[in-house]
Order: structure tokens, then C-alpha cells, then sequence
């Protein structure tokens, strides 16, 4: 079966046109002062990944945020991530992260509408921390820091299915910021643990020393 150039092409500009407006609407919550939070933008992404961004409202309500300015990083946020998240705004504003599932797979552009063209978009898209080396991935990690005017670190990781806190102490060399690591298996049954974590983590910021929490 042969693909039609026509077609190809029309879809790759329909989705370039809905990662034009995700990358607006990430935009607002990596302003200063913010005025969109993640938790409202991971629902947007939701309703992406499902296929149901047709119906996702083009407007939300401002959210003006003074909180301190935090980065997500860590593991694929899921569906279900929603609760972490909000718990984690409760005293911090996420303005900006690198997660599969949050705002990664809005940045990547098909500069040439054919089927090569969608092998090297995805190909070359955002760097995983996975991918050996991972040089990429750091410099680009570094570079959105500096942008999103971030003031620590917080590094999400689904307990015993993910090997990303290897990277920790390279991270924390790296960034100079500090960093809280947060676990959780989704079950949120930890939750109280987490809050009292998040709450140390504004004392750290307070004092800006660097180092894990």
C-alpha cells in the first residue's frame, strides 16, 4: 500500500498547527510570573494524547502564580498523574519540564512534510536521558533552566519501574540547583509523605543550597 504524499503532508500540518497551540499554552505557564499551572496544562495533554484535543477549550483562566519556580523532571507523566502534580503546585509552581507525557513531544517539528521528513522530526526531537550519550539531553535541560527562570529541581520517579535517579548525582553537579526527589508508585498512598517532602523542599529553596533533598 502506497502512501499519498497529499495526505501526509495535510496531516503533518494539522498537527504542527495543534503543537502550535500546546506550545502557547506552555508558554503561559513558563511566563514570569506564571499564569497557567501544570496542572491544568497536563489535563490539555491528556485530552492530546487521547485524540481529544478538538475539544479542548482554547481559553483558560488566568492563574497568576508567585510561587517559587520549580522544574520537573523524572519519569513518563501518566493519565493518572493529576493528583501528584496539583499536590506539588499546592506550594510550588511547575513553569517548566522534560517528562513524556507533559510538554516533550509538543516541540518536535516536521520541517519537511513527507515520511522522511517524520523519520528525522522524531528522530531528532528533544533528547532522551536515555539515549546514550546524553549529552543532548543536558544541554537542553540546562538551556530551559536558564529560560524558565527556575529556582530547584524536582525529580519525579515511578518507584521499581524506572532507573532515572542513576542520574541524580550527575545532575546535581550539572545544574547547581536543588533538587527533590520525589518517589511514588501512583498509588498515592504515600501521599502524606510526599507533602511533608514538598515542604521541606520550600526551606531548601529559602536558603538556595544546592544538593538533594
Amino acid at each position: 500500500r502506497r502512501f499519498d504524499k497529499g495526505l501526509i503532508q495535510q496531516e503533518c500540518e494539522r498537527l504542527e498547527r495543534i503543537r502550535q497551540r500546546l506550545r502557547q499554552f506552555d508558554a503561559r505557564r513558563r511566563s514570569n510570573p506564571s499564569v497557567l499551572s501544570t496542572t491544568v496544562f497536563q489535563k490539555i495533554m491528556v485530552d492530546y494524547l487521547q485524540g481529544n484535543f478538538s475539544d479542548i477549550k482554547t481559553e483558560f483562566p488566568e492563574e497568576m502564580s508567585y510561587k517559587p519556580r520549580v522544574y520537573l523532571l523524572g519519569s513518563p507523566v501518566s493519565y493518572e498523574s493529576g493528583p501528584i502534580i496539583e499536590l506539588i503546585e499546592k506550594r510550588l509552581r511547575v513553569c517548566g519540564d522534560f517528562n513524556c507525557g507533559l510538554s516533550r513531544p509538543i516541540y518536535i517539528k516536521v520541517l519537511e512534510k513527507t515520511i522522511e521528513g517524520l523519520k528525522q522530526a522524531y528522530f531528532k526531537q528533544a533528547p532522551c536521558i536515555f539515549k546514550r550519550p546524553n549529552k543532548g539531553f543536558y544541554e537542553w535541560v540546562d538551556k530551559d533552566l536558564k529560560e524558565t527562570k527556575s529556582t530547584g529541581i524536582i525529580a519525579f520517579i515511578l518507584d521499581y519501574c524506572d532507573n532515572f535517579d542513576f542520574e541524580i548525582a550527575k545532575m546535581e553537579k550539572r545544574f547547581s540547583l536543588p533538587i527533590l526527589k520525589l518517589k511514588s508508585d501512583f498509588s498515592l498512598q504515600n501521599i502524606s509523605q510526599l507533602k511533608v517532602r514538598i515542604d521541606a523542599f520550600i526551606e531548601v529553596l529559602a536558603s538556595y543550597r544546592g544538593g538533594v533533598v
